[in-house]
């Protein structure tokens, strides 16, 4: 095996350098997921894949009946990019790529007879849902891998149900949630 030892690297031409921190390690390059420091090349900070977790917290949210109606998840557990607005509950990520996302919704009330859960895409397509027939309260969950040209595409999870009495998205950290990450950067 060979080894070099070097501690500074320069261009062919005199300008730019890569300093060799004595500590073991990786040695990073422009294309690796990492973030450096331009006023101390030796600090080097990990680049977090964007991820969150959102989810409907208070009360129950009322619904009409037969009406696609965005769930209103008003809290986050994790948000690292900023990706997820409360106030809106849009997932707009500014990272173009194909993301996971997991949506839930629990349904509340009866009378009915099918619940519907779907990702809705721009305010105009329903990219992926699931469905079952249901007389009363139930879960279901939707998932898919979806992608994000990172400037302005965005997400809602939209729920459905033909419940005649009281028809409600349930809240809590695990009744109505949603949580997506990114699975490949383009």
């Amino acid at each position: 095996m060979s080894e070099i030892l070097v501690n500074t690297i320069k261009k062919a031409d005199g300008t730019g350098s890569i300093t060799v921190p004595a500590e073991t390690g990786t040695v990073l390059t422009s294309a690796s997921d990492y973030l450096s420091s331009t006023d101390n090349i030796g600090v080097q900070a990990t680049k977090s894949t964007p991820a969150f977790y959102a989810y409907k917290d208070g009360s129950s949210q009322s619904v009409s009946s037969s009406t696609w109606t965005t769930v209103q998840m008003n809290q986050e557990q994790l948000d690292t990019d900023n990706f997820y607005n409360t106030s809106n509950y849009q997932f707009s990520p500014t990272i173009a790529g194909w993301y996971f996302l997991t949506g839930t919704i629990t349904f509340e009330g009866s009378g009915g007879s099918e619940i519907y859960t779907a990702f809705y895409k721009n305010n105009s397509t329903h990219i992926k849902y699931t469905q079952i027939e249901s007389s009363g309260s139930d879960r279901l969950q939707v998932s898919d891998l979806v992608y994000f040209n990172g400037t302005g595409d965005y997400v809602v999870l939209q729920g459905w149900t033909n419940a005649s009495s009281s028809p409600t998205f349930a809240a809590s950290t695990v009744n109505s949630t949603m949580l997506g990450y990114l699975v490949r950067a383009t």
